[in-house]
């Protein structure tokens, strides 16, 4: 008897792994010593997803955190309303989402509908969301929010932002809320000295001419950036200043770079460095 309910539990566990939807959780580590986060994973798919060549196939995986913050209840509802808002940005149609599944529903349907319409054409479709920690420390809490997609074409597109929380009041961080008043200049200086030995540019070359895209061909740093307890990285995604065959860029700065830029009463302060 014990053997037939193994066997039984065994085939249950298989179909449930095969099912088109699933849903699993695990817990992170908790760093802050009161902030910790559960991290989700949903996924559903539509068509013969076994192998990408059969080109009949649409696949959707959403991975959230839900952060748990027993300091401050305001806070936790904070930081998870402001990160699934991301999930939940409309795909292709702006038609709202309110829920992960609304998001996926809407993904498989427009693939149904384009079968509708071309029926010989083989596609194979994908769409990955997902929510990544990066840092939980000295009051912040930084997430990357990564967006992978093919729906046909010559290549896939990928998406990431950084958002960076205050835990004492759950906003998000800007700029000028960890630097001194006037430091875009000066931190766009200190930026293009190690942007052009970073990528082997000589200091009197043109952007333009290397093959990178900014204003008036002026180098500057944007708002998609991150910080830890080294210094600060800003990102550009493809297409934001060089073609797409370079990919994504990104811009670390070191916090002995800019220490005269950091508002030592800021949530840096406690990385400053004399």
């Amino acid at each position: 008897m014990p053997k037939i309910i193994f066997q039984i539990t065994s085939i249950i566990f298989l179909l449930l792994l095969l099912s088109c939807g699933k849903i699993d959780e695990k817990e992170s580590i908790d760093r802050s010593g009161s902030l910790t986060t559960t991290i989700h994973n949903l996924e559903k798919q539509t068509g013969d997803c076994s192998t990408e060549d059969l080109g009949n196939c649409a696949i959707i995986q959403i991975e959230y955190i839900e952060v748990f913050y027993d300091e401050n209840p305001t806070v936790q509802g904070k930081i998870n309303s402001r990160l699934n808002n991301e999930l939940l940005k409309p795909i292709g149609a702006e038609k709202s989402n309110d829920t992960f599944e609304d998001v996926m529903l809407v993904f498989l349907a427009e693939y149904k509908n384009f079968k509708k319409d071309f029926p010989e054409s083989k596609q194979h479709w994908k769409l990955e969301r997902i929510v990544t920690e990066l840092f939980n420390d000295n009051n912040i809490f930084s997430c990357e929010v990564f967006e992978y997609s093919y729906l046909g074409g010559a290549h896939p597109n990928s998406y990431s932002k950084f958002v960076n929380f205050d835990l004492s009041t759950g906003d998000e961080l800007k700029l000028e809320d960890i630097l001194i008043e006037g430091y875009l200049e000066k931190i766009n200086i200190v930026g293009e000295k190690i942007f052009r030995q970073t990528n082997e540019i000589e200091p009197n070359k043109n952007l333009t001419e290397a093959g990178y895209w900014f204003d008036n061909n002026m180098f500057s740093i944007n708002n998609n950036f991150t910080v830890d307890e080294n210094g600060m990285t800003f990102y550009y995604n493809n297409y934001e200043i060089t073609a797409y065959a370079f990919g994504p860029t990104d811009l670390f700065i070191p916090y002995n770079r800019i220490n005269d830029l950091i508002k030592p009463d800021g949530l840096l302060g406690g990385f400053y460095i004399d």
